[in-house]
């Protein structure tokens, strides 16, 4: 692939427009820079993102289809490119999304997260930045990044990370994610959630000035009521957020598109 472009810089890398010299296919090559990729766990965590979307096969995942090294030892994948933006900026330039848009977005989301939880792989860090809304006539979205991501009952899967660590983002995280406790599905129900909560409102359902008080509040508080902050929306989706919001993992809905 010949870079075209810079599209975006991060912490850990650049992601660049690209296009194949033969054939003129358009691609985002997502490159780790040199730090980064002389450290094992986050190359492993990069390239465990490539794996898990190719295990999944889902039209709701971004499609990663080549990745490896650099002749200097920087990492990279080869994705396909997304025209649009990514959700929490969508977000934050509406600050608060009609709901015609917004249940068609998760409910994207919501495809893709069962079509992981169908190949026994947990996202464990679903949230806005992770989502990429595209507009096709109509709005459409996307998930992103599995780097973090479980394979249940598989050791040898993917990025390996120290026993009893929380994984993930706090505003986002379940309970018993907070905790650094086995996870299953619910915890990306959870995650869902805390994004409906957010972009209903635009503010996360919970918030605090550090990680313990934050994990207690997801622990044992409830969430606002939405009236409390947008009186139109009334009570119709507080039973719905509860349970998706639920303490025991249990409680929470089966699947992500039952949520």
């Amino acid at each position: 692939y010949r870079v075209v472009a810079k599209l975006g810089t991060g912490g850990f890398g650049t992601v660049h427009r690209a296009a194949h010299p033969g054939i003129g296919r358009e691609a985002a090559v997502k490159v780790l820079n040199r730090a980064m990729s002389s450290n094992p766990a986050i190359v492993s965590r990069f390239m465990s993102e490539a794996r898990a979307a190719a295990k999944i096969k889902s039209d709701h995942i971004v499609d990663i289809f080549s990745f490896g090294a650099l002749e200097d030892g920087r990492s990279f994948y080869v994705m396909e490119l997304l025209e649009g933006q990514a959700f929490d900026d969508y977000i934050a330039r509406r600050g608060q999304v009609g709901l015609r848009n917004l249940f068609t977005i998760l409910y994207d989301v919501a495809l893709a997260l069962d079509g992981a939880h169908a190949q026994d792989i947990v996202h464990r860090d679903l949230k806005p930045a992770n989502v990429f809304v595209m507009r096709r006539g109509t709005v459409r979205a996307k998930l992103l990044d599995f780097g973090v991501a479980k394979l249940l009952g598989d050791g040898d899967y993917g990025h390996q990370t120290a026993s009893g660590a929380p994984i993930g983002t706090p505003v986002y995280m379940a309970p018993e994610q907070c905790l650094g406790l086995e996870v299953d599905p619910s915890v990306d129900i959870y995650a869902l959630g805390a994004m409906l909560f957010e972009a209903l409102t635009g503010q996360a359902p919970f918030a605090a000035q550090s990680f313990v008080q934050l994990a207690n509040m997801h622990a044992s508080k409830p969430p606002p009521r939405l009236a409390t902050l947008r009186p139109e929306l009334g009570d119709a989706l507080d039973e719905a957020l509860g349970k998706m919001l639920a303490k025991a993992p249990e409680d929470r809905p089966r699947s992500a598109t039952e949520a």
